[in-house]
């Protein structure tokens, strides 16, 4: 045990008492006379009772004689330990086995998407049917009052006045002046009128839209396709295919 003599700033525990004691003389119980200092045991941290009746530092003078916080890592440290910390993942495919297989699921995969799309496409078809016999009645009976207004209204036409409008309780009705244009469908009547404005300089009357054609860029070669503007690239692109129908055979009794 150490000498309780010494000025050490080792407490002792007094029995009986919630008291720390330095350089106290008592040994049994505790002194109130004695020459020590005594300090409550909350003043100091859990963890510092040792040895029976013995602490080392209260919590205040421990922090006095220079006890400090870690320091902060850098920013390049965290990312040295970060990389040090990084994982590799396995390859999930290791033979060619695992290769075969991995197809054969996709395969079986891509037909489950097609049985799904094939039902989904079917309902959509049973509910534009079923759409449609509802929405008939409503859509002819549309059609019949537009032509019966119409009817109506050309035979009063003169009752409308100059604003060649009507308005009535719930809209109006009334003859607006419009104007369309009709070109011909045959691509021969087409550019005969193209060439027609372009004679007339009225170049503002034909669309243009120039567009450059990748697939016809590819046949002249990569000098021509590069002396042009364009980039040549050419590479391995992976593919796969799979043998669905293998699988549908497979899957079919007694095949």
């Amino acid at each position: 045990m150490d000498n309780e003599n010494e000025k050490t700033t080792t407490f002792r525990a007094c029995p009986g008492a919630d008291l720390l004691c330095s350089g106290c003389t008592c040994k049994d119980r505790h002194n109130p006379g004695g020459a020590g200092r005594h300090l409550p045991i909350s003043n100091f941290a859990l963890g510092h009772l040792r040895n029976g009746y013995k602490a080392i530092y209260p919590v205040r003078q421990r922090r006095r004689e220079g006890s400090r916080r870690p320091a902060t890592k850098t920013n390049q440290e965290r990312s040295h330990n970060m990389a040090r910390k990084r994982i590799t993942e396995a390859p999930a495919l290791k033979t060619w086995e695992d290769v075969d297989a991995a197809l054969r699921e996709i395969a079986e995969a891509e037909l489950n998407l097609g049985d799904i799309e094939a039902e989904m496409n079917r309902q959509i078809i049973g509910a534009k049917k079923i759409a449609e016999q509802q929405s008939k009645p409503h859509s002819d009976r549309i059609s019949k009052l537009e032509r019966d207004i119409k009817e109506f209204v050309t035979d009063h036409r003169d009752e409308l006045g100059k604003a060649k409008t009507k308005p009535l309780n719930y809209g109006e009705v009334g003859f607006r002046l419009s104007t369309t244009i009709s070109l011909p469908k045959a691509k021969e009547k087409l550019a005969e009128i193209i060439r027609r404005l372009k004679a007339r300089q009225m170049t503002d009357c034909i669309i243009t839209e120039e567009k450059v054609s990748r697939d016809g860029l590819r046949k002249y070669g990569e000098d021509t396709v590069n002396a042009v503007g364009a980039t040549w690239k050419q590479k391995d692109e992976f593919g796969y295919e799979v043998f669905k129908d293998k699988i549908e055979r497979m899957a079919t009794p007694g095949s």
